[in-house]
């Protein structure tokens, strides 16, 4: 109960670092047109941010992460008090890191996409026709939430396949609610068709694929740094569990100095 109820509370601070990252570029754009308070998203769907498409992960996590597998935590009850006094998961530094990652990735989504229609004049096709301000920021939008449903995934260090299966969930629930909701079209309205217009070009995709690693990697490679100069103990025994040496020869599970010793030895 003490595992849930700390991840619990690590994925409600997730949900608020997931929206301070989404809503972000909306200053910086502010920056560009003197804070006149035109938007770059369409409102309802903006409003469907955390109920559709990025709820999924911070809930699934919040049940089913876990630091390591049963059978290590019971057998060596240890890291427990590791994990909430030695390796807190939530602490003030911690919190002020999350915020300033969380804004270097408002900064990244915005300027990464004003770098790809700086050059070109926001022209998009061979046509000669513009983007203008809602394919601009229906692009954004849309890079955001591919960003921040695997960035949330990748955070997660016991991947199944509900894990696996949210943040791809969320994507698709975006794509649809668009193309169906893109369909009611009215005079005043700049939006209409402008998602499947988006979709058709191929400078979307082949820029989605560079912002997604820079979105996610820095992210993975500090855990994989953190954990090699300052692992927990419950890194140390998941990696033990997972690399088959957390049981002896006779399948009984080795005393903690002995996993840890060989953690070392193993390079990590």
């Amino acid at each position: 109960m003490v595992v849930i109820a700390t991840y619990v509370l690590r994925s409600s601070v997730d949900l608020y670092l997931q929206n301070l990252a989404c809503i972000l570029p909306l200053c910086w754009y502010g920056m560009f047109s003197q804070a006149t308070g035109q938007t770059l998203f369409e409102a309802i769907m903006l409003s469907m941010f955390n109920m559709f498409f990025t709820s999924l992960p911070p809930f699934i996590c919040g049940v089913l992460e876990k630091d390591a597998p049963q059978e290590c935590l019971l057998n060596h009850p240890e890291a427990y008090y590791d994990s909430s006094q030695v390796h807190p998961p939530l602490s003030v530094w911690k919190f002020i890191r999350w915020c300033v990652d969380a804004v270097a990735q408002s900064f990244l989504y915005f300027f990464y996409c004003y770098g790809l229609i700086l050059t070109n004049e926001n022209v998009w096709s061979a046509d000669g026709k513009t983007a203008g301000l809602f394919g601009f920021g229906t692009m954004l939008y849309t890079y955001e939430i591919v960003a921040i449903n695997l960035k949330m995934l990748s955070m997660c260090q016991f991947w199944n396949v509900f894990i696996l299966l949210c943040p791809f969930i969320g994507i698709a629930a975006y794509i649809l609610l668009w193309l169906v909701y893109e369909q009611v079209c009215w005079f005043s309205w700049n939006g209409c068709y402008v998602f499947s217009w988006v979709l058709s070009k191929p400078m979307f995709w082949l820029a989605l694929i560079p912002l997604i690693i820079l979105a996610v990697l820095p992210g993975m490679l500090q855990q994989a740094i953190q954990k090699h100069l300052d692992p927990s103990l419950a890194d140390i025994l998941n990696e033990a569990f997972y690399k088959n040496y957390f049981l002896d020869h006779n399948e009984s599970p080795l005393p903690l100095q002995s996993v840890c010793k060989q953690y070392k030895n193993e390079g990590f």
